[in-house]
Order: structure tokens, then C-alpha cells, then sequence
């Protein structure tokens, strides 16, 4: 399917999963999307496009097939599970009634992502790989207390990785690879764990653990040894004074 990202399907209610992933869908991501925020506990939706049959699918039942995706809701009366493609998350629910997973992957969708969108304080899931995204990444991406899968590879995003990244205790996968972002990598909390430097590969500009030392660690380097050699000349003076007057 092509085209824009049709607006009415921010009115939609009862949505848990919006997949629209092996489209050609262009133009901007909805700024609307912030109120996607499903509600009930008996009957999950999903909204799927199925590639090749150019027809919307909407499932109400508790396992969704789309075109390449699974996905499965069991729960019980305090946890929520949610597998996609073979991968299981848990939710507490009373954060069940909120949108799981948006999933935009390779279609031609181009501008800046919504800032709007940090507002989906339920989203587990966020795939915007293989776009044309521009601009940076929102700064207040950190106020998604529940993310487990970032990924925004293969687009365009250019400037520094939001520190608030650093905030996400749950993010267990994460990729930012071959985008334009710049500066020193985040660290701190769960990141401390993501140690795998493919996830940053193919931004040249980018540095830190767990890529290269940044431009100005050397420096600090070279500052700090600069001091302790200036402190062993002081002392050293220090001790031929005391010696001279000693002497006299």
C-alpha cells in the first residue's frame, strides 16, 4: 500500500498493535498518534496491512497474523503477554490497556519523528528502520518508560542521542546503526548493558562505549598525565628548597 498514513486511524480506538511494516507508505509520521490509546481487557485489535492483498485487516481476536508478522496476547488478571514474531514481552495490566507496539519498518516515510510520540507512555515496541527520517531524535524518547525494542536504523536521523536514552530500564534491543548522529554515546543505567557496537555502526560521527573514545577523552588524558607531571616537578622543587634551606 502508498501513500500518506491516512489520519483517521488516530481516532481508532481499542488498538494495540499498529503494524503497517513492507508498505510504501510516504510523507510524514501522524502527530496524532499520541491519541492511540487503547482501552478494554476482553478483546485485543490489531491493525495490520497485509502486502500483496491491498486490503486493511482488523483483528479482534487474541492472535493476529499480517503479512510479516505473528503475534499472540495471552494474559491473566495482573500480567499481559505479548509475542511478536517470537519475541515475549510481559505488561503489567494496567499498562495493557495502552498501544503496545507501532511498527513502520521499510516503507518511505520522510520527516521529523513526532515528538508527540513520547507521549505513548505504553509503547514496548518501536520500529521506524528503513525510512527517510530526518532531524533528531526526540529528546523526551526517555519519557517511554516501557520500551523494550527501539529501532531506528537506515534512516536519516542527524545530531546527538537524546541522554534521556540512558532512562529506559526496560530496553533490552536497541538499534540506531546507519543514520547521521553525532557526538559522544550516552551512557549510564541499561545502556551500560547494550555493549554490541553494531548497534551504532555506520554513524562515522559517533563515539563512546562501546565504539572508539571521543576526541576529547585523549585530551583529558593528556591533561590529567600534564598535571601529574607538573605535581612531581612541584614536589621536587619543594624538596630542593627545603634541602638549601637546611643547608644555609
Amino acid at each position: 500500500m502508498s501513500g500518506n498514513i491516512p489520519h483517521h486511524f488516530c481516532s481508532l480506538p481499542f488498538i494495540q498493535i499498529l503494524d503497517l511494516s513492507h508498505n510504501r507508505f510516504s510523507g510524514t509520521i501522524p502527530k496524532c498518534l499520541n491519541n492511540l490509546v487503547g482501552y478494554g481487557y476482553g478483546a485485543w485489535t490489531f491493525l495490520t496491512s497485509q502486502v500483496g492483498y491491498g486490503a486493511w485487516t482488523f483483528w479482534t481476536s487474541r492472535v493476529g497474523y499480517g503479512g510479516y508478522g505473528i503475534w499472540m496476547v495471552t494474559g491473566g488478571h495482573m500480567v499481559t503477554t505479548v509475542t511478536v514474531n517470537g519475541r515475549a514481552s510481559e505488561y503489567f495490566n494496567n499498562n495493557a490497556r495502552l498501544l503496545f507496539i507501532i511498527d513502520f519498518l521499510s516503507n518511505d516515510l520522510e520527516g521529523e519523528i513526532p515528538e508527540e510520540i513520547c507521549s505513548l507512555v505504553g509503547l514496548g515496541t518501536l520500529d521506524l528502520s528503513m525510512n527517510q527520517l530526518s532531524g533528531n531524535i526526540p529528546s523526551k524518547i526517555g519519557n517511554l518508560h516501557l520500551l523494550e525494542t527501539l529501532d531506528l536504523s537506515q534512516n536519516q536521523l542527524s545530531g546527538q542521542i537524546p541522554q534521556s536514552l540512558a532512562s529506559l530500564t526496560f530496553l533490552s534491543h536497541l538499534n540506531l546503526s546507519s543514520n547521521k548522529l553525532t557526538g559522544r554515546i550516552p551512557s549510564g543505567n541499561q545502556l551500560q548493558t547494550l555493549d554490541d557496537s553494531s548497534i551504532y555502526e555506520g554513524n562515522p560521527s559517533l563515539c563512546g562505549f562501546p565504539l572508539s573514545k571521543c576526541p576529547e577523552d585523549g585530551d583529558n588524558m593528556l591533561t590529567c598525565m600534564g598535571l601529574m607531571k607538573l605535581n612531581l616537578m612541584m614536589k621536587s622543587l619543594v624538596y630542593i628548597l627545603a634541602r638549601c634551606l637546611a643547608l644555609s
